[in-house]
């Protein structure tokens, strides 16, 4: 099994990280995370992972709660990940701009 980690600073207060484990060539497990950071501790702003078993993600403007994602929309965990590789880098910087609406909201 061979594990590799990525991360990458996509704007000044929002990093975007990528986890996944491959075997055989195959990816049996990843999660990509979207965070706001600075003074205090990072802020979740989304997650798509398969830990717990499944496939989900997580919309931290919206909910804590995760949503489960059909496997069957993808042949495998691979194609999984390159896609919300993709979906992650196209729309990061509107979700972060939700999140911050979301929280600062949040005191009115």
């Amino acid at each position: 099994m061979r594990e590799e980690r990525h991360w990458t600073a996509k704007q000044e207060d929002v990093r975007v990280d990528y986890r996944f484990v491959k075997e055989g060539g195959e990816v049996v497990y990843f999660s990509i995370n979207v965070s706001i950071v600075g003074k205090e501790d990072p802020e979740d702003v989304y997650r798509v992972d398969t830990a717990h078993g499944y496939l989900h993600e997580q919309r931290f403007w919206r909910s804590n709660e995760p949503t489960p994602i059909p496997e069957e929309r993808f042949a495998s965990y691979s194609h999984a990940f390159l896609y919300y590789r993709k979906e992650v880098a196209r729309n990061f910087i509107t979700w972060s701009e939700l999140y911050k609406a979301q929280a600062a909201g949040k005191g009115d």
